[in-house]
């Protein structure tokens, strides 16, 4: 797999901070989280959520691939006078075991990885959460992205050309930076319905009980721009609270 993770300016990982906010909300909600509860963010970016989750309260752990959004992260909070434990980590070697009470994988994050590495990585999650907890996926909605796929597109001075390959159900996007065509500058992103998503999650334990169309908690639909997913682990006993990962 090429390191494009690495290459991609940090502009179009990085939504706007004011977003932060209300996402940590819906977050909040979404996945039950109350005082003392612990959540995973992955990837978690700058930090943009994660500040959030923790002023209302969350022991919050951030994962991300790089280390200059990790350092980031840490001192967003650190500022504030807020806690949270961030490491710089590739998802797929995630390996925590009945840890959290929530999770989530956020802004379009997932289904970078090989189809097998994507199911692989629902069940790290999954074991990485404790009985009764919560899994959120947020990723762009198929539907709604093939139906507005532009083949070429341009921001400042790069330059996007994308194709869906059918076979694979991926989105393939090449990006030209300033006029200079880079091997390492292509992306891969295997997009799912909701029926597929549905049975990724429940082939991994997890039973669906949310579906969105954006933080409004509005019911999805295929016009929708956006699909927030959100599974819950098989209780088998009570929620542990305050141990820190």
């Amino acid at each position: 797999m090429s390191d494009w993770f690495e290459t991609m300016e940090d502009q179009f990982w990085l939504h706007p901070d004011e977003v932060g906010e209300r996402e940590a909300h819906f977050v909040l909600k979404a996945l039950h989280l109350r005082r003392g509860d612990a959540v995973l963010d992955a990837p978690c970016g700058a930090g943009r959520v994660s500040f959030h989750l923790a002023r209302a309260g969350c022991v919050v752990t951030g994962l991300d691939l790089r280390e200059a959004f990790i350092r980031r992260a840490r001192l967003r909070l650190r500022t504030a006078g807020l806690h949270g434990t961030f490491r710089a980590l590739d998802l797929r070697r995630l390996n925590a075991e009945n840890q959290f009470e929530g999770i989530l994988n956020w802004a379009g994050s997932f289904g970078y990885f090989t189809a097998a590495e994507n199911g692989q990585l629902i069940a790290a999650f999954i074991r990485a959460l404790r009985p009764g907890g919560y899994l959120l996926v947020e990723q762009p909605n198929r539907e709604h992205l093939l139906r507005h796929l532009r083949p070429v597109m341009r921001k400042d001075t790069t330059v996007f050309h994308s194709r869906w390959d059918g076979q694979s159900q991926r989105v393939i996007t090449r990006r030209i930076v300033a006029g200079v065509e880079d091997r390492r500058n292509s992306s891969s992103m295997r997009l799912y319905t909701p029926a597929q998503m549905r049975v990724l999650f429940e082939q991994h334990g997890l039973t669906v009980e949310q579906l969105h169309k954006s933080i409004r908690f509005d019911a999805y639909g295929p016009s929708a721009p956006r699909m927030i997913i959100v599974g819950r682990k098989a209780r088998k006993g009570a929620r542990r609270k305050g141990v820190k990962p």
